[in-house]
């Protein structure tokens, strides 16, 4: 007869196995609907997270459409812009009124930077206020590390008012867009009132440049007679300059030289026609107030002598002595055609007429009048 005791037992442990195991299933199933709930969650977050990022900073432009020739336009030109940087431009020699329209680049390209930047979708959703600061940083920073690559350049120069230009051109484009001036009222006249006046100020070295050189053709053979109002730039030198009206030493306007002590002092007539092939003498007039005579030394060059290794022996030099009063100095020019050891002087590219002295004692004063050619 079976034992019924010992058959219970074992009917009551199968039912515990199998209720543990239902509920390891239960805790399986569970688990795994965590996990799969859980990245999930992970993978929406960053699908929020990555929208919320590209709304922050969304690199699209603003109704940019293929044939926008604008756009694409101002983006040939700033990589063009980019290049002429670093490349190409006036040098040393190159006349006046080139090297100020080369200079107005800086105001075109940061003109058309501005533009770009404005149709950045990202930068439309803030304030007017902080686009224009955003604006003008980025020409600051950009404008700054240009010069500083260029320091660094040989042949090229750094100038800090080039930076100047640099933020006046994003100024010039944010006073008259539309989008960076609308509903400021008085003060859009205001903005654009200065930027009408800052362009002006920064057109100005070209406009008295292509004067001075219509002057100066006009004149021609007369280099310089300090008589019209932008004759002064055509020099430049160590010893400062200014143009004096002495009715007791001429009539006219005359230019004061003050020489100082130091191993070079004069100045050099840098812009004029440079053609001097069909004249024979070049007459200097220098006026010396003092009793004391004053050793003077004229040096004129040419672009060859400019542009290579520029040896004494490869320019013309000649020492004057200037006794008290007006003395008038006359320079062959056939002197000046020999003057250089092993070749010709190209009295057709003429570069440079330098009047110094060296090694003063003390200071001195000259006054100089009517620089011109004679053909006969």
């Amino acid at each position: 007869m079976p034992d019924l005791s010992d058959h219970s037992v074992r009917k009551k442990s199968i039912g515990e196995l199998r209720l543990a195991l239902e509920k390891e299933n239960s805790l399986k199933t569970n688990l795994c609907i965590i996990i799969s709930f859980s990245t999930s969650n992970k993978k929406t977050r960053q699908d929020l997270n990555k929208s919320d990022f590209d709304r922050r900073m969304n690199f699209d432009f603003i109704n940019i459409k293929p044939n926008d020739y604008r756009f694409w336009l101002t983006g040939i030109g700033l990589l063009v812009g980019s290049i002429l940087f670093f490349l190409g431009g006036p040098d040393y020699n190159s006349p006046r009124a080139f090297s100020a329209f080369w200079n107005l680049g800086h105001i075109i390209y940061f003109s058309l930077l501005s533009y770009a930047l404005s149709k950045w979708t990202w930068l439309s959703r803030y304030h007017l206020i902080k686009r224009w600061l955003f604006i003008l940083s980025v020409t600051l920073i950009i404008g700054t590390l240009i010069e500083l690559v260029q320091y660094h350049i040989p042949n090229r120069t750094a100038d800090p008012a080039d930076v100047i230009r640099d933020l006046s051109g994003s100024f010039l484009f944010l006073s008259f867009s539309s989008a960076y001036s609308a509903g400021t009222g008085k003060l859009k006249i205001i903005l654009r009132t200065i930027a009408i006046m800052l362009l002006l100020v920064l057109l100005r070295p070209l406009a008295t440049s292509l004067l001075d050189e219509a002057i100066a053709w006009r004149q021609f053979p007369l280099l310089s007679s300090f008589e019209t109002p932008f004759e002064l730039d055509r020099w430049q030198g160590s010893a400062p300059m200014t143009i004096r009206h002495i009715p007791s030493i001429a009539t006219g306007h005359i230019l004061q030289i003050t020489l100082s002590k130091a191993r070079y002092s004069g100045v050099d007539l840098k812009y004029f026609p440079r053609d001097w092939r069909k004249y024979k003498t070049l007459e200097l007039n220098i006026y010396n107030p003092q009793a004391q005579p004053l050793p003077i030394t004229c040096r004129i060059h040419d672009l060859q002598h400019a542009q290579g290794m520029q040896q004494y022996s490869d320019r013309y030099n000649h020492r004057f002595l200037l006794t008290a009063g007006w003395n008038k100095i006359d320079i062959d020019l056939n002197d000046v055609a020999f003057a250089p050891r092993h070749r010709k002087m190209d009295m057709g590219q003429i570069q440079n007429l330098d009047i110094f002295v060296m090694s003063l004692p003390q200071p001195r004063v000259i006054f100089l009048d009517n620089i011109k050619l004679l053909a006969d």
